[in-house]
Order: C-alpha cells, then sequence, then structure tokens
C-alpha cells in the first residue's frame, strides 16, 4: 500500500475533523482538511487525493451531492469517496450514496482501528486498479505490437477481437472483422478444416493447423494458427484465441527450392554413385560443423554475458579464460592480470584449495562452498562447481569453473538468526514485564485497597447497631476511609501511566513526576531543559518518560545519594537526554552481562524498538551518567 496517499477528509463537526485527521495521519498518510461541500470540491479539482472521507451533514450543501459532482469530474475518475455520517444511518441511505457512485459507506460511531483500516483498504484497492490498469495498458502494447496476429473467437466461432497485425495479414479493417465469423475469410475448402479445429478446441485441444486464406485485394495467403481453448470456471467452452502466423513467403520459398531440388535431382541421376557419396559425406561433415561452431558460439556469448563468474584453466591449473563477472568479483581490471595464473590463488584457504584439485583429477568434478580471495586481499564467501571437460573420445582437455558470490546471502542468514534471538528474548522479557507488573498491581490491591475496604466495611456493618447520636462519628470515619481508599486508588493509577502525559505532553509529566519522586524519595531533582514547549509523537514521550522513571528508580534503589541531575535537550532530529549522579557507581558491562539489572534491560528495549542510543559512564564510587539519544526523524514532533 502507498504509505504516502493523499486523504481529503471533510466534516464541519472541528472535534471530528481534528480526531480523524490524527488517526490517518498517525498511520503516514498525508491528509488535507476541509469543512465545507464547496471547499471540498475546490480543493480536490486542485490536489486530486486518493481517498476523500466525506460527511454527509455539511453545511452549505449534503455529502451526497459532493459525491455525485465528484464522481461527474473527469479528473477526479481515479479519486475514491468514502461516505460517513452518524445520523444518516439507514439502509436507503447506504442504498442511496452508493448508487451515487460513493466507494463506500461508513456509519459512526467507529473505531479509530477501523476507520484507518477502512480507508487503507480503500487506498489498496485503489493501487490494485492503477495497477491492474497499467497491466492492461501493457498488455494491449504488446498484443498490438506483436509480429503474430491475434484472434479471439466466441463459443459460435464469431471473432470479437483481432489485433493490428492480424488486420495487416488478411488485408481487412478491424470493423470490417470484428463480428463475422471466421469462415468468412477462408480460402473455399478450408472452412471444413476449421470446424474440426474448432471441434478439437472445444475439448480442449491446442494443436496448430495451417490454413488458406483469401485477402481482400484476391491475394492468397498460407497461415499457421495456433489456438488456445477458453473455458469459464465451470468447464463450459467460452471460445478460444489464436496466434496466426503469415508463412506465404515461407511457402513460396519452399515451392521454389522445391523446383531447384527436383532440378537438382534430375542432375544428381545423371552423377555416379561415388561422386553421390563424397557429395553427401561432404554435406554431412559441412552441417555437424556448422553445428559445432554455432553451439560454441552461443556456449562462448552465454559465459561472458553470465552473471556468474566462469573461468576455464588448463589441466595444469592455469588459467586460460575467464568472463567479465569473474573479473569484476575478484577485482581485476583486465584478463591480463589474472589469465596464466594458477587458479587456486583464488582459494584464501591453499590447502582446500588443493583438495579441489584432488577432487577434479579423482572424480573429474567437484562442488562446494569457499573464501575467495581478491587482489587486493580482501575476502568473500563463494559457491563453486568445477568439472573437468573431455573431448568426444573421453581425453580430458581442460577445467571449467562456476563462482556465485554468496557473501550478503550469509550476512543475511546470520542477521537473520541474530533477529530470531532478539525477537524470543524481547518476548520473554515482555512477559516478565506483565507478571511482574500483574503482582505489583495484586499485591496493592490485596495490602492497600483491601485493608482500606474491610475497615470501611466493618464501619458500615457497625453503623446499624449504634444509637442514632453515635452513627455521625462513625460516618465520619467511614468518609475518612472513603477518602483514602480513593487517594491509593489514584496512586496506583498514576504509577501505572500518569494522564497528564497523554493530556499535557512530556515536560508537564516529568515536572510531576519530579515533586513526587522527591517526596517519596527525599532525592532532589535537579532538572535543566530546552526545546521541550512542543509535543513530540506518542511513542517518543512514552519512551522518555519511562526511560527517565526507571533511570531515577535505579538512583533511588542503588545511588545512595541526596540529589541527581537530568538533562532533556530537543534537537532537530534528536532528543538526547542525560540522568546524572555522584553516587557508588557500578561496573556497566558486567551488569548487562549478567543481566543483573532490569531497569537498564528495559531502557535497551525501548530504544532498540525506537533506533536509540544509550552510553552509560559509570565506575565504583565514581558515580553513573546516562546518555540516550532518541531520533526524531521518523517519529517527528
Amino acid at each position: 500500500m502507498n504509505s504516502k496517499a493523499r486523504i481529503l477528509v471533510v466534516d464541519d463537526d472541528p472535534d471530528l475533523l481534528h480526531i480523524n485527521s490524527s488517526i490517518l495521519q498517525s498511520a503516514g498518510l498525508e491528509v488535507i482538511e476541509a469543512s465545507t461541500g464547496n471547499k471540498c470540491i475546490s480543493i480536490a479539482r486542485e490536489i486530486l487525493p486518493d481517498v476523500i472521507l466525506l460527511d454527509v451533514n455539511l453545511p452549505d450543501m449534503n455529502g451526497f451531492d459532493v459525491c455525485k459532482q465528484i464522481k461527474a469530474n473527469p479528473l477526479l475518475a481515479n479519486t475514491h469517496v468514502i461516505l460517513i455520517s452518524g445520523v444518516e444511518i439507514s439502509s436507503e441511505s447506504k442504498v442511496y450514496g452508493l448508487d451515487l457512485g460513493a466507494d463506500e459507506y461508513i456509519i459512526r460511531p467507529i473505531s479509530g482501528r477501523e476507520l484507518l483500516a477502512r480507508v487503507k483498504a480503500m487506498i489498496r484497492i485503489k493501487d490494485a486498479e492503477i495497477a491492474l490498469r497499467k497491466s492492461k495498458e501493457q498488455y494491449q502494447m504488446l498484443v498490438e505490437t506483436m509480429n503474430e496476429g491475434i484472434w479471439a473467437l466466441n463459443e459460435d466461432g464469431v471473432i470479437t477481437f483481432v489485433n493490428e497485425r492480424f488486420c495487416e495479414i488478411v488485408g481487412y479493417p478491424r470493423e470490417e472483422i470484428i463480428g463475422h465469423p471466421v469462415a468468412d475469410f477462408l480460402y473455399d475448402g478450408n472452412q471444413e478444416i476449421l470446424k474440426k479445429q474448432i471441434e478439437k478446441t472445444e475439448k480442449g485441444s491446442s494443436t496448430p493447423c495451417e490454413l488458406t486464406w483469401t485477402r481482400k485485394d484476391g491475394r492468397t495467403i498460407y497461415c499457421i494458427i495456433s489456438p488456445k481453448p477458453l473455458f469459464d470456471n465451470r468447464g463450459n467452452y467460452k471460445g478460444s484465441f489464436a496466434v496466426v502466423t503469415d508463412i506465404t513467403k515461407r511457402k513460396e520459398t519452399e515451392e521454389e527450392i522445391k523446383k531447384l531440388n527436383e532440378e537438382l535431382e534430375r542432375r544428381v541421376v545423371d552423377r555416379t554413385m561415388q561422386l553421390e557419396a563424397v557429395v553427401k559425406e561432404l554435406e554431412s561433415e559441412i552441417i555437424e560443423r556448422k553445428r559445432i561452431e554455432e553451439d560454441l558460439r552461443i556456449k562462448e556469448i552465454a559465459i561472458a554475458s553470465s552473471i556468474n563468474a566462469i573461468a576455464f584453466a588448463d589441466l595444469e591449473g592455469t588459467l586460460t579464460y575467464v568472463n567479465n563477472a569473474f573479473l569484476q568479483l575478484w577485482g581485476y581490471d583486465t584478463e591480463r592480470d589474472i589469465l596464466n595464473k594458477a587458479i587456486m590463488l583464488c582459494w584464501q584457504d591453499r590447502e582446500k584449495a588443493d583438495k579441489v584439485m584432488e577432487d577434479l583429477s579423482a572424480r573429474g568434478w567437484c562442488m562446494g562452498a569457499m573464501a575467495g580471495r581478491r587482489e587486493d586481499g580482501s575476502t568473500f564467501d563463494a559457491q563453486f562447481s568445477a568439472n573437468v571437460v573431455s573431448d568426444a573420445n573421453g581425453v580430458p582437455l581442460c577445467v571449467e569453473a562456476s563462482f556465485i558470490d554468496i557473501t550478503e546471502r550469509k550476512r543475511t542468514e546470520e542477521a537473520m538468526v541474530q533477529y530470531a534471538e532478539r525477537l524470543q528474548s524481547l518476548s520473554a522479557r515482555l512477559l516478565e514485564v506483565q507478571e511482574s507488573e500483574r503482582r505489583y498491581i495484586a499485591q496493592e490491591l490485596h495490602d492497600e485497597i483491601g485493608q482500606v475496604l474491610t475497615g470501611l466495611s466493618l464501619s458500615l456493618e457497625h453503623i446499624g447497631s449504634l444509637p442514632s447520636n453515635s452513627v455521625q462519628g462513625k460516618l465520619n470515619e467511614a468518609q475518612t476511609l472513603v477518602r483514602e481508599l480513593s487517594s491509593k486508588v489514584r496512586n496506583i493509577s498514576l504509577d501505572l501511566r500518569p494522564s497528564m502525559l497523554d493530556d499535557l505532553g512530556l515536560l508537564p509529566a516529568l515536572l510531576w513526576h519530579f515533586d513526587r519522586y522527591t517526596a517519596q524519595t527525599n532525592i532532589a531533582v535537579r532538572f535543566r531543559h530546552d526545546g521541550m514547549n512542543a509535543r513530540f509523537r506518542p511513542e517518543v514521550e512514552t519512551a522518555a518518560y519511562r526511560i527517565i522513571q526507571e533511570a531515577l528508580t535505579n538512583v533511588a534503589r542503588y545511588a545512595g545519594v541526596e540529589e541527581v541531575e537530568v538533562t532533556i535537550m530537543a534537537h532537530q532530529d534528536t532528543l538526547h537526554i542525560k540522568v546524572e549522579d555522584k553516587g557508588i557507581g557500578f561496573l556497566p558491562e558486567k551488569s548487562l552481562r549478567k543481566k543483573s539489572s532490569a531497569g537498564l534491560t528495559g531502557i535497551h528495549e525501548r530504544l532498540s524498538l525506537l533506533n536509540g542510543k544509550l552510553i552509560i559512564d559509570s565506575l565504583p564510587e565514581k558515580g553513573t551518567r546516562l546518555t540516550i539519544d532518541i531520533p526524531l526523524i521518523g517519529f517527528g514532533k
């Protein structure tokens, strides 16, 4: 799907317009907005969008009329229209909109994911239509530029299509051919041949046959017909198409050759048997020689133009020929730089090269993997096969070897293995984090909220047995427990994810977290920032918040300090974060190797998803500094 497809979103409700635009922009689509029908039509004519998400109820004209005008405009023939409404939701409205030409009709309310999926599906349909149209144009161009004639017949033998070459062959214009039985253009007596051929074609046969035709100018022509039957999905015969090859000149040549042969035969009769035998032997030798020369020429061209590196060497292993692909693979400029050298110099491992020569001597062939050594000393991985070439009597003549560079393939295979290992590790880490969060929430609910609920339940049960003058005190006590319960629920919710991160952005969320962190740990946070007035994409803000939160948690657990410094700077393409303390420090490589720090592991995993970078500077008793860079390009502000 084209991720840069252009979407025109039309809605007079500013909130719905913003929501729909944001959903589509989050998927990387280009979004243009309009709030009226007239503005929609004006913008559509100017930018020719791929898809228009059009609200049915608009202030100046309804979406049905807008859709009708768009579909009537030839310039917007490739634009797909999706009508959307939370008011016009009846079946009659949908039918009316679709009859006007709308490509989709969406009923509100609809989730953002479904809306995005519907728009993406429409973009895929449009892309498929464009590809189909291009394919059809290419196919039509190919058919019309062929050197062979093409016809298509229906099940009654009536011509439904011909290409330009067929018109040239029979001498009729296309309009005088289409719609007529193909038998009308045949020479007398050929109709029966065609009838039998059609009967064979109906049974699935595609055997070529020769037919004689009468051109419009009266000349007789000869053609080879190569038919192909057409069946529907139920196996019913629906006609055929055929390639028509004009062999008139060949027939005329054959007739001329036939006459010449008859004359030659009359002359040969007068010759002696000995001369006839000599001539036949000479003809056989000439034919064989031409065949051998042609085979050698074809093989030479194939070898020279092959994408595989090919070399020939004599039986002693000295190179006698290499193609261009061989020169490129081994880094040589010309054949002079490599010819007359030992082919074994191409191997990085000389012992393996000697083993190859031993296998060739023992069984005449060998194949396998190798490490190649280029002219500049660099190496590469290759797959090779070699065999001894012998003459017709089995006498060895030379060695032929073929090489394929598999360096990139091996790198890809190694990368795939590393990716699989990484994916497995991330999956295990995800399950571990999920279980940890569940244990935390369960413990908080049991220890904190459970106790308060138990106290509240006892207080409420006790109220019923109290005299009226004591009820107010117990009610006050119950209200205190309710307020305590609300506070604990709010704290648990904030620990899971502060709502202000989504509502207000990264900077307000961090300031709130620093105050709460200091109140809980008695560790002061010195905070410096720049360029933080703008909002970032949600995944960037979430990652930055969680990374800083995790880093501060590690400071509270291990550093033993009363103060920590946090710096965050937003540059044009990078969000730069630094968390530094003067605490007890640690050995980063040892900790990461043993995976003893779940916090650092979590930071690494978050950054890997954003192509970010983490640098840890720490030594025992020397403090710790974390430097984090999160790219904004590809995620954007």
